[in-house]
């Protein structure tokens, strides 16, 4: 296996918050012949990313989504109408307590991102409040 599949690996086990059950993932890609992700073969790495990958698009891509379009209803676009996504993250990284360590939206864990989309939902909820108190 190459380093950087690795890298990959343990990326994504501690964005989706599943670095506990790496021992078991790894034990079943490999078919029981290792527990250790280092003693992984390139191809079963591969497997392992590719499921990993499919696992991040599953959990994490609603709550994304949620996030890019409540924010780009607030304005959050550019001048063409696109998404804003350095706005976007400056927002996402300015929450406060609930992205301390202060990373972009594609890069916080199911936690940080479920907290994010709580606060998202709130700071949308008021500020369509204050457009109809002004109407």
């Amino acid at each position: 296996m190459q380093p950087q599949q690795n890298k990959a690996i343990h990326l994504l086990l501690t964005i989706l918050d599943m670095t506990p059950q790496k021992a078991a993932l790894v034990e079943s890609i490999t078919n029981g012949r290792t527990s250790s992700s280092a003693d992984m073969t390139g191809h079963e790495a591969a497997k392992l990313l590719h499921w990993l990958r499919n696992e991040e698009d599953r959990l994490m891509k609603p709550s994304r989504g949620k996030v890019m379009h409540l924010l780009g209803l607030m304005g959050y676009t550019k001048l063409d109408g696109k998404l804003d996504f350095d706005r976007i993250n400056a927002f996402v990284k300015g929450i406060g307590s609930n992205n301390h360590h202060q990373k972009d939206l594609f890069k916080l864990n199911r936690t940080e991102l479920n907290r994010v989309v709580t606060q998202v939902e709130q700071v949308h909820k008021a500020s369509i409040g204050g457009k109809k108190k002004a109407a």
